[in-house]
């Protein structure tokens, strides 16, 4: 009745059990504790998979190792019950190197060797076959061999432990054979990165036998350093031009995980023999200097469910979007308390705010503004990523906490409010009139009252627009959703807003040959142009016949998309369309006569 996990950045594999005893609920507890007991199973490191399989006509646990690359332990191991039997010894080979040139002697260590059954390491034996003839070439524990042929062979050591137990391990040895030569050209040495850059893995190599080696003998591997451990972030990845995106955040917000933290870039060059080397490049993320206050100060803030108590001070991580909360929560002074406004500019939510680490050092904390404790009204039904299309229609469901944090209101406490601001309208339209309830159903969106021309954003709005400074400043038209909730026992009240901004649409229009002018929604613009509207809205246009370009006359002939002189279109998906028009005829060219060159 136990279960096994394994943890790779702190090592170890842990079995649980349930325990009643070991059970805190909250707010006893906070963050609660669990009704179970832990406890080491094995110290065992980089653990990265537990399977059950059979072993000697039973069973045994097998675990997966991810080390670099020729350490001890990588790969598959077993974990296996013997009782009071006789356990099999572990070899172990070291060697003063791996590579020479004829002839060249290798000096042997198998004294790491051990047996788990007390008393039997002392009595290990070793057998040693250094050229792969499958004979003994020495039983001593730490011999030397000179090699006098070229190849790759694999010095094998058995030992046994004279109760029947016995274990081999290798080790490669390259004669008469050079390891090539790695080089990292792209990151360049001293790079640093904020999160969310693109960086890009090139490198080459050079092998004294090969040649240069192509992009197929390459092996680039990332891992992401946190301190005095680290996680995998690109497993061995074969080639060239390596593309790494996004750049990681930070694990958390403590000094030794934000100021410790870095990418080493491991670039692995393997010759034709499958001989390799390894060249290493740390690059290190650009870090940032940020305050946090509140007001009052003291209060309790939450940076990616992370609790720090004002005013703190921490190291981020530039380019890191984070969430920060502020909850309801009492004062220093012991009065409840709920969050009123964020710092000026931040993109806030009822308690939270979204904040992206900047370039620069913030002249001033990010601060959180408290005041007396109010109802806490959530929207649920939509989020911020929600867009809108003419027809659409939305339930509005919400859900409020009384003004202590903690108990939920019923539905009859809420009220909905629905405004729409249409395309470059200075005021907006009710779409749903204050009313009490929830998961009420919203009246469709209608069409909007008309189209932009030619937006200057390109394919940017709203909160993405390079000059947004308002919900509407891209000119298109948004919903604003307003929840109110309202706490009977307090008298008080509180709101939250969101804005909805529409799915936008845009529908190239030009004519043959370009320059003529058409009338959209009754606008005449002239080709070529862009028209922006919310998807799904039918807008009318025109081909006026009868127009002048460059001393010609020109009527229409046909649309691209065959329809009459003056349709509809329905602004489904990016698209576009053209009117062909034909020169009918041409103006006569005015001269002037009794005029002579040089003459006034």
């Amino acid at each position: 009745n136990s279960y096994l996990y394994a943890e790779y950045a702190i090592s170890g594999i842990y079995a649980i059990t349930p325990d009643e005893n070991e059970r805190c609920d909250y707010p006893k507890c906070d963050p609660p504790v669990p009704a179970y007991k832990q406890q080491a199973f094995s110290d065992k490191k980089k653990v990265v998979g537990l399977s059950f399989g059979p072993h000697k006509g039973k069973q045994a646990m097998y675990y997966i190792v991810h080390l670099p690359s020729g350490r001890d332990g990588e790969g598959i191991n077993r974990i296996s019950f013997s009782g009071s039997g006789n356990r099999d010894p572990k070899a172990s080979i070291e060697a003063s190197t791996t590579v020479g040139f004829l002839p060249f002697t290798v000096s042997f260590d198998g004294t790491k060797s051990f047996d788990p059954d007390d008393g039997d390491t002392d009595n290990l034996t070793y057998e040693w076959d250094f050229d792969d003839d499958g004979l003994v070439d020495s039983t001593e524990a730490k011999p030397s061999f000179e090699f006098t042929k070229a190849g790759v062979f694999n010095a094998k050591l058995t030992v046994r432990d004279g109760n029947g137990g016995s274990d081999s391990t290798t080790i490669r040895i390259d004669a008469d054979n050079s390891p090539p030569g790695p080089r990292i050209i792209s990151p360049f040495p001293g790079t640093s990165f904020a999160v969310g850059d693109k960086i890009v893995l090139r490198g080459e190599a050079f092998d004294a036998e090969d040649g240069q080696l192509p992009d197929s003998a390459l092996s680039w591997e990332v891992r992401q350093h946190h301190n005095n451990h680290y996680h995998p972030f690109l497993d061995p990845t074969t080639g060239n031009n390596i593309e790494i995106d996004p750049a990681p955040p930070p694990e958390d917000f403590f000094e030794y995980t934000t100021t410790r933290s870095y990418l080493a870039i491991h670039l692995t060059a393997t010759d034709s023999a499958g001989l390799s080397s390894t060249t290493v490049l740390e690059i290190h993320p650009r870090m940032v200097n940020l305050e946090f206050d509140s007001k009052p100060s003291g209060m309790t803030i939450l940076l990616n469910a992370e609790k720090f108590t004002t005013p703190v001070s921490l190291v981020g991580w530039e380019g890191h979007k984070f969430e920060i909360e502020a909850p309801v929560q009492k004062s220093p002074d012991g009065s409840m308390m709920s969050l009123k406004s964020w710092s000026e500019g931040m993109e806030t939510g009822v308690s939270t705010a979204d904040y992206t680490v900047p370039v620069d050092q913030p002249s001033q904390p990010i601060m959180a503004t408290f005041h007396a404790s109010r109802p806490v009204p959530v929207i649920k039904s939509i989020d911020s990523d929600f867009v809108f299309s003419v027809g659409d229609s939305f339930e509005l469901d919400g859900d409020a906490f009384a003004s202590d944090g903690v108990t939920r209101l019923s539905d009859s406490a809420l009220s909905w409010e629905v405004r729409l601001y249409n395309v470059d309208a200075d005021d907006y339209v009710t779409l749903l009139a204050p009313t009490k309830g929830n998961k009420l159903s919203m009246p469709t969106i209608p069409e909007p009252n008309s189209v932009v021309f030619n937006h200057a954003n390109g394919l940017k709005y709203g909160k993405d627009a390079a000059e947004y400074n308002s919900p509407d400043a891209a000119g298109l038209g948004y919903l604003e959703v307003i929840l109110s909730a309202t706490d009977e026992s307090s008298g008080k009240t509180d709101t939250t807003r969101l804005i909805v901004e529409p799915d936008i649409v845009e529908i190239s229009v030009d004519t043959v040959p370009s320059g003529i002018d058409l009338r959209v929604d009754n606008q005449m613009v002239t080709t070529p142009a862009i028209v922006s509207t919310w998807r799904d809205h039918s807008f009318n246009v025109k081909a006026v016949g009868g127009q002048f370009l460059n001393d010609k006359k020109y009527e229409w002939v046909q649309w691209s998309n065959g329809k009459s002189r003056s349709h509809k279109v329905k602004a489904r998906k990016d698209d576009s369309i053209v009117a062909e028009f034909e020169a009918v005829e041409s103006l006569p060219v005015p001269e002037i006569s009794g005029y002579r060159e040089g003459r006034d």
